[in-house]
């Protein structure tokens, strides 16, 4: 059988090849160049470009979402309204991994308390009560100065010498340092604008290597803290403690946390706290904690108080307010009745 011969396929299409046989060369686009955070070592201008470009590793949690490593906060209080057990559990808090009033770190952090005033067996009894009332032993990486473990008088954290030796002091890893109080640490110094700068210095040092400092530092009559206003201008965050006289709980260690600095925390972040330390025959002391009612909710409870023939210092305490800010809220209601 002989072979059949192809066929053309008329409805095949042929091309003419024109031009160059190889494809034209494209530019490959230039990836953007990834630029990390790391302090320069001279000063540097950048532009908005590469800042907003610029990578920031995710800040490392000491108090949950509201506190990190590197930054400057304050601790404020009047005298016995319970700081130092608010402080202690915080410490206890960051170096065990446990929480404290709803919040913890991510892992055991290290934590370094400069206690300048307490005498050595009451702050052995409060730090008892505190790893107690946490459900841990006193942990190895929380670390304390005290004056009575010291031939002599504490160094000046006012002076260039005393940050100097305080300084040799604290291990190149530590997280958390906790300045209890200003006043004690600041002998020699002045509490007002201009006593503060090599006071800043200090912390902002310890904030370049990445850790958090919080001192802690007495309110005055008026509820502020004592001396000038302008410590908070470098501060990250400002908590405030406010003593409040718990009805349920007579005799029990109970106050506010306020937060009246927060540059970091969003709106819905920074409501108050109330704390209680509660006394437990079996077990010992346990924290407990719920949301503390707002400046609105404390005017409807204060009006309800001086209803039940309560006196503006009762309200006060009660609220754990000051006697002028019951006084402010009576008068205002004075002030909307005309």
């Amino acid at each position: 059988m002989s072979k059949k011969s192809k066929i053309p396929n008329k409805h095949k299409l042929e091309f003419t090849r024109v031009g160059p046989t190889t494809k034209p060369e494209t530019k490959s686009e230039e990836k953007p160049r990834r630029h990390y955070l790391k302090p320069f070592k001279d000063l540097k201008l950048v532009s908005a470009r590469t800042l907003v470009g610029t990578e920031v590793p995710p800040g490392k949690p000491l108090w949950g979402d509201l506190i990190y490593k590197g930054m400057l906060g304050m601790f404020t209080g009047p005298r016995g309204g319970g700081k130092t057990f608010a402080l202690l559990s915080l410490a206890v808090c960051v170096a065990s991994c446990r929480k404290v009033w709803g919040h913890g770190p991510s892992k055991p952090r290290n934590v370094v308390v400069l206690d300048g005033e307490m005498g050595f067996r009451l702050m052995q009894e409060r730090l008892k009560i505190v790893c107690n009332a946490l459900g841990t032993k006193p942990p190895r990486n929380l670390r304390l100065l005290n004056p009575d473990l010291y031939d002599g008088v504490l160094p000046s954290l006012a002076t260039a010498e005393g940050q100097q030796k305080i300084d040799e002091l604290i291990p190149e890893d530590t997280d958390l340092i906790i300045v209890d109080n200003f006043s004690c640490w600041n002998r020699g110094g002045d509490e007002h604008a201009d006593g503060w700068s090599i006071w800043n210095s200090w912390l902002l040092n310890h904030k370049r290597k990445g850790r958090t400092v919080i001192l802690v530092h007495h309110t005055g009559k008026n509820g502020d803290q004592r001396g000038a206003s302008n410590r908070e201008d470098s501060l990250d965050f400002v908590i405030t403690l406010k003593p409040v006289k718990n009805s349920n709980h007579p005799g029990a260690l109970c106050f506010d946390l306020e937060w009246t600095k927060a540059r970091h925390l969003a709106r819905d972040q920074v409501y108050p706290i109330r704390a209680t330390l509660l006394p437990e025959k079996a077990k010992g002391e346990r924290w407990v904690h719920e949301k503390a009612p707002t400046d609105d909710e404390k005017v409807l409870t204060a009006r309800a108080l001086r209803a039940e023939g309560k006196k503006m210092t009762e309200i006060a305490e009660i609220l754990g307010v000051n006697k002028s800010t019951v006084s402010r809220w009576f008068k205002s209601d004075s002030g909307s009745a005309k």
